[in-house]
């Protein structure tokens, strides 16, 4: 159990929730990930501890594979909402399920976990579920909607207890806007008939845990907006000495729901930085101890239209207006060399990238360097202008296009002693909501002062190319090193090794190496290396996560109403667009592989849709024309 030693201040306003419902909800599929098992029933009468049952994740039956059903927009008094993605790719930067055992309560099992799962069908003792398999905290931050935890704050009263006090949907690095009326964060739930209370998390404490939460708001069921998507469902169980999920309960048809509360309902104003929000049974005021949970009520109901029986599901997340102008500005900063000695000449490179979802102007970058290498001079091929006072250079240009980029590379002397540690940042006109990734550095060691690890791993990175993931890691130097084991993540049998990568034995040179993964999996993928000697023994090196979705969920339309063109993000993944009118009849039809915008100023003032295709998959876009 979390141990909480101290009581944090907090705001201790309390007022109830006043935005319109959200309406107008947009979907698109991705095929879902396959997993199978076996195993028994978690004891009730519909699932008895007695029987086996073999229950199959991704199928809608023996032979059809499913989807995972995703939300992709909604719509608040006539505005359009889309998704904000972080560069992890998920909903959150991390989700913190917050549990408490309490004397006087039956639930006393701390690891427990309750999901429920869109039923495909049933057939004897196989049970096939239509979405991928995953845990509480993957099915509250990823988009998929066809899933989610079962009365996640109840204790006591019902067959799918927890012991969950609070629930933390964290953004790590701060986010911000400059409109607090059109940003907030969608929040759903399957039957819509639960309430609870929600607050920003304004504080971090020194091991990024919350520490301050601002003003508490209430949200009732006439405050739920009816999704229009409805699912059959089946309540799985995991006690913490159980290795899989295991069913529990059917339920019948329920309609999903969702509820949107914007930075002003927060209490939020413009520019001012939160991470995240706070997720609250409804029986808690803002008197009690809502950080260390210490006098919370442990005996928290499970009853619809009850303060506990909130079904909390995926799909939610950041959500913003196309009037809210944003962007994700990122640097890098790299070498030409890993391991330089004294008085050597160093290549430093600085590159900063536009990850969308707009363009933005009037870039400005900044590097420091250290006091342990001497600046020389410029290398020319770069953009905009430059000026270099002491250990300082500015880097100015006017624009950077969305998922384009630029780079700056200068070149130092290295001195025998002193700090090693290149820093960078970046700042554009436009509003950075993840401005997490702005600053970057980059500690770069002379020879003498370099790791005695076998291997000296300087970056080991990953990303989604199509349907694989490539990965990539760079060494500054290599002893005795036989080879490299590339191990994935996998839920059931931990990490398990899917390739190898020769070494290069001794060497004090940078080396590169690459490795495919043809298989991974929908949703985030996690990988580590472990590195092996000639001699037999190996060196385990920190995992990273990288996340893989179908390729359109990123597709993003904007801006939205139009007055003449429509433009798309990673317009590079979109296969075809066909425009529609009203009435469903198709007007246009476009192949859109290169270039990232359509001109539709000869279209008359209304409402259209847009058909986007990617591969196989394919989403339905609203848009208005001005």
């Amino acid at each position: 159990m979390k141990t909480f030693i101290k009581i944090i201040t907090i705001f201790i306003s309390y007022y109830s929730f006043g935005q319109s419902t959200p309406s107008n909800f947009d979907f698109i599929t991705s095929t879902a990930a396959n997993t199978s098992y076996s195993v028994n029933g978690y004891g009730s009468s519909s699932y008895p501890n007695s029987a086996t049952y073999n229950v199959v994740f991704g199928y809608s039956n023996a032979t059809t594979q499913s989807n995972d059903y995703k939300l992709a927009s909604f719509e608040v008094n006539s505005n359009t909402y889309n998704p904000i993605t972080l560069p992890n790719g998920e909903c959150y930067s991390k989700v913190v399920v917050n549990r408490m055992v309490f004397p006087s309560s039956p639930v006393t099992d701390l690891g427990k976990q309750t999901i429920f799962f869109e039923l495909g069908s049933k057939s004897g003792t196989n049970l096939y579920m239509t979405p991928s398999y995953t845990n509480i905290q993957e099915a509250v931050n990823t988009r998929i909607l066809n899933r989610g935890g079962d009365n996640v704050f109840s204790n006591t009263g019902g067959q799918t207890l927890n012991n969950i006090e609070r629930i933390d949907l964290m953004i790590e690095d701060g986010v911000f806007t400059p409109d607090n009326t059109q940003s907030g964060f969608l929040i759903n739930e399957r039957g819509g008939n639960d309430e609870f209370i929600v607050a920003a998390i304004t504080g971090l404490d020194a091991n990024g845990d919350v520490s301050s939460v601002g003003s508490l708001v209430s949200i009732a069921t006439s405050d739920w907006g009816n999704t229009g998507y409805s699912t059959t469902t089946t309540v799985f169980q995991r006690g913490t000495t159980d290795t899989y999920m295991r069913p529990n309960q059917d339920l019948t048809s329920q309609n999903i729901y969702g509820v949107f509360i914007s930075y002003q309902d927060l209490g939020i104003a413009n520019n001012t930085t939160i991470y995240g929000i706070a997720i609250f049974p409804g029986d808690v005021n803002s008197s009690m101890d809502l950080i260390g949970l210490s006098d919370v009520p442990w005996d928290t109901d499970a009853d619809s239209y009850g303060s506990g029986g909130l079904d909390l599901m995926g799909g939610g997340g950041y959500f913003a207006t196309a009037d809210v102008i944003v962007t994700d500005l990122q640097t890098t900063i790299t070498s030409n060399t890993a391991i330089p000695s004294d008085g050597d000449i160093v290549d430093i490179t600085v590159r900063v990238d536009n990850n969308g979802p707009m363009s933005d102007d009037n870039i400005s970058v900044t590097a420091t360097i250290p006091d342990g290498y001497i600046y020389q001079n410029l290398v020319s091929g770069y953009t905009g202008s430059v000026s270099v006072v002491g250990s300082t250079i500015t880097w100015t240009f006017p624009a950077l296009a969305l998922n384009d980029f630029e780079e700056l590379t200068f070149q130092v002397e290295a001195e025998a002693i002193g700090d090693r540690t290149f820093t960078s940042t970046v700042s554009g006109t436009k509003t950075d909501v993840v401005p997490g990734n702005n600053p970057d550095n980059l500690e770069l060691l002379l020879d003498t002062e370099q790791s005695t690890l076998p291997v000296s791993l300087i970056s080991f990175k990953g990303f989604q190319d199509e349907n694989s993931v490539n990965l990539e890691w760079k060494t500054a130097s290599e002893i005795n090193n036989h080879y490299f084991e590339v191990q994935r993540w996998n839920d059931q049998l931990g990490f398990e090794t899917i390739g190898e990568v020769e070494g290069n034995g001794t060497s004090n040179i940078l080396h590169q190496y690459l490795f495919q993964d043809l298989n991974p999996v929908l949703g985030v993928n996690y990988y580590r290396l472990v590195q092996h000697d000639f001699d037999g023994a190996s060196t385990v090196f920190p995992k990273i996560a990288v996340n893989v979705d179908g390729g359109i969920n990123d597709i993003h339309v904007f801006p939205n109403p139009i007055i003449d063109k429509v433009s798309f993000s990673n317009f590079n993944r979109i296969s075809s667009i066909f425009l529609y009118d009203m009435r469903g009849k198709m007007l246009m039809s476009f192949n859109q592989d290169s270039y990232d915008y359509l001109d539709l100023s000869g279209l008359g003032k209304g409402v259209y849709f847009l058909e986007i295709q990617s591969g196989s998959e394919k989403i339905m876009r609203k848009i208005i024309k001005l």
